[in-house]
């Protein structure tokens, strides 16, 4: 039996290859997996927000059927089955149909963006402490140590340029699959804006992911849902955050 998980990103459901139809029975299982909220959130549907569990995602089965190539009798069939062998959970009125995948996290296993960057806060502060106790020979021996240290840049990802000891503390501290997201997305704004080429990369990421963490824990998600597309970010809010206008 094959152990492990590979990184898949949700772009390649945009792709021609995957959506050519009608899907196989694989396929459409990996593709509920890849609807799913990866965290909670909330949007609003038929004038009323509605809370949404991280696993869990929001559609209608004709929605489903159009989008896999099936009949509704084979959609419904489908998902009965996957219910039986209790690897999804399923509830539907006459509007939407809320599907749940069980054991979510087998499927993407790591902590919420919250969850690790309320955890890093508590230890940055704590970090910060002892860094303030040190010797002003320890300090100058780590400042020379920090300046030695060249920037490599992130494989597929040419603009983008990271300390090894920096991207490993980011990893660290919010998993690789959550910074691998993060900087791809960096990557894409650097190609489509010019900005940020020369700037400190591993912090830009750190605090997109503190800003985004704290927005979906202030107030309800201000995306509507649309097709299964994934959620909409606001870069130039973003920047100006950034540079402190």
């Amino acid at each position: 039996m094959a152990a492990g998980w590979v990184k898949l990103y949700r772009s390649v459901m945009e792709t021609d290859l995957w959506q050519d139809k009608p899907f196989t029975r694989g396929q459409a299982w990996v593709d509920l997996i890849m609807l799913a909220n990866h965290m909670d959130k909330e949007f609003l549907f038929d004038s009323t927000y509605i809370s949404v569990e991280r696993g869990s995602f929001i559609t209608s089965k004709r929605k489903l059927s159009e989008r896999w190539g099936w009949s509704i009798t084979k959609l419904t069939k489908f998902l009965n089955e996957l219910e039986k062998v209790e690897m999804l959970a399923q509830n539907s009125d006459t509007k939407k149909t809320t599907l749940k995948i069980l054991n979510y996290e087998k499927y993407q296993g790591f902590e919420t963006i919250l969850e690790v960057a309320e955890k890093t806060g508590k230890r940055t502060a704590k970090e910060h402490r002892k860094n303030t106790e040190r010797t002003p020979k320890e300090t100058n021996n780590k400042e020379k140590n920090d300046k030695n240290e060249k920037k490599v840049r992130m494989g597929a990802h040419q603009h983008i340029k990271i300390e090894p000891v920096g991207f490993d503390q980011l990893v660290n501290d919010f998993g690789k699959p959550v910074i691998d997201e993060y900087v791809e997305r960096l990557d894409r704004y650097i190609e489509e804006n010019g900005r940020y080429k020369n700037a400190n990369h591993a912090g830009i990421i750190r605090r997109w992911i503190t800003e985004d963490a704290t927005k979906s824990k202030k107030k309800p998600g201000n995306n509507k849902f649309n097709n299964f597309h994934q959620r909409a970010y606001d870069y130039s809010e973003l920047e100006r955050q950034l540079l402190g206008k």
